[in-house]
């Protein structure tokens, strides 16, 4: 592959990895086998992630249900960052 398509190759599989790790989750495998080939890419490797692109696009407006109530309750820990500090 030339260096524009390694260049363009790992812009794609970043592209495919902030989508995982920010609003799909469903793609996190995907995503992580294509970054095991950052270093040296081929060209079925650009092919899957451009694939995987599609996939994302085509269903970009599917959206995942959580229970069946209106609320969502979060907790967190707000003193996790002390405990870190003690470290």
């Amino acid at each position: 592959m030339a260096a524009r398509d390694l260049t363009l190759s790992k812009r794609i599989v970043g592209t495919v990895l902030y989508a995982a790790l920010i609003t799909r989750p469903d793609v996190a495998f995907a995503a992580s086998r294509l970054a095991r080939h950052n270093l040296n890419p081929g060209t079925l490797h650009f092919k899957s992630a451009k694939r995987v692109v599609e996939c994302l696009l085509a269903t970009a407006n599917h959206a995942l249900n959580i229970g069946g109530g209106d609320n969502l309750d979060n907790w967190t820990d707000a003193s996790f960052a002390d405990k870190i500090a003690e470290l």
